[in-house]
């Protein structure tokens, strides 16, 4: 009896030893105060799964507890950062949604493989005669409102800089299906698109314009696209006009160790810190006593109603993606009440416009999503 007693002890004893060991090992990095890398994996982690009341909850009880465990395990960040950085190191992603391209820069894939910029995803004819159709549908119906209608593109960096695209990609700037609906929308007569695209090309050798961690322009992408969609306005409304850059002086800064989105959906924002010039946040952002929020929402996305105090009266209606953020402390110089609202709440608001009566109404819309924006209105 006595030796079987002893086997059984040494047959437990690695296991808990083992149970000690994780448990040691879970906790050494709070109590060394080690902080974690930055992860944002542009997703929800699984929540502590509660107490089963029907017989389906008891049946995925234990895969609920497994994603709970495996999403909230204290390491987990550490090893994920440290692993993607070895990859990002020997030029791979550790992440579906982002492509490591030359000289480290990382780009954002929306599933698509940046198909748009390749020039292999493509409008068809009777498709992009649509989009036609709905944007002068939309011109016309702002000019029975008194307002006037202006698109501006947010270009991808991979569009910009092409010589930083993966090598599988092509090496220069092709056609894509921006170029064919900008092509048709012209012999139909519409002058309101504006495309800086060219514009940023120009000055991005004199200008740091991007950076390789993040998909968004820095301050000085989103001011050159800010003068070419205000310079366009201005042939509308001459009291509209950009200021030039040294306007602005007051309310740009270079931030150091600015978090990159890209780099913290690979958990390697830590490794690759980069400062840039932005206009971001600056200034009514930080006066929400000149912010009128328009729903229960207090987020970025959020609509509301930006009161600038600028001079003139002059009131723009902006329906936006991200890469309006950095334009915004430059319109609020132009305009003396912007309403904002974001894409996702859709791509035109008749609502917004008849409430507030805006003089001219700007959508700004990353490349690969133009094609969506159009729709028949009803």
């Amino acid at each position: 009896m006595g030796s079987r007693s002893g086997e059984a002890k040494l047959h437990w004893w690695p296991l808990i030893s083992t149970f000690f060991l994780l448990i040691a090992a879970v906790n050494l990095f709070g109590f060394l105060g080690l902080k974690p890398p930055t992860l944002s994996e542009n997703r929800i982690l699984a929540t502590r799964p509660t107490m089963p009341h029907t017989p389906a909850e008891w049946g995925s009880l234990a895969s609920r507890w497994d994603a709970y465990l495996t999403d909230n395990f204290p390491p987990r960040a550490y090893i994920i950062g440290n692993l993607n950085y070895a990859r990002y190191l020997m030029g791979y992603s550790g992440s579906k949604k982002i492509i490591v391209g030359q000289h480290g820069w990382l780009f954002y894939d929306d599933s698509l493989h940046l198909s748009t910029i390749a020039g292999t995803r493509r409008l068809s004819g009777p498709e992009i005669s649509d989009w036609v159709k709905g944007f002068q549908q939309r011109k016309e119906y702002l000019k029975g409102q008194g307002a006037k209608f202006y698109l501006i593109i947010g270009p991808t960096k991979e569009d910009i800089y092409p010589e930083n695209r993966p090598s599988w990609m092509p090496a220069h700037r092709v056609d894509t299906e921006l170029d064919d609906i900008f092509r048709a929308a012209k012999a139909a007569g519409i002058n309101t698109i504006v495309d800086p695209r060219t514009a940023l090309i120009e000055e991005k050798h004199r200008l740091p314009l991007w950076d390789g961690n993040e998909s968004h322009w820095t301050g000085h992408g989103a001011y050159i696209a800010y003068s070419q969609l205000l310079a366009r306005m201005h042939l509308d409304m001459p009291d509209v006009q950009p200021f030039p850059e040294r306007h602005f002086a007051g309310i740009g800064k270079e931030t150091m160790g600015r978090k990159s989105d890209l780099a913290m959906m690979l958990g390697i924002d830590d490794f690759t810190k980069v400062s840039r010039f932005t206009y971001d946040a600056v200034p009514t952002a930080n006066d929400l006593s000149r912010i009128i929020f328009l729903s229960d929402r207090h987020d970025w996305t959020a609509p509301a109603v930006h009161m600038t105090g600028a001079p003139g009266g002059r009131t723009l209606l902006l329906l936006r993606d991200s890469f309006a953020t950095e334009m915004i402390p430059l319109l609020e110089q132009n305009f003396s009440r912007i309403v904002i609202a974001h894409t996702q709440d859709g791509f035109f608001r008749k609502d917004l416009v008849e409430k507030f009566k805006p003089d001219a109404v700007v959508l700004e819309i990353i490349e690969p999503g133009l094609r969506y924006t159009m729709a028949p209105l009803q």
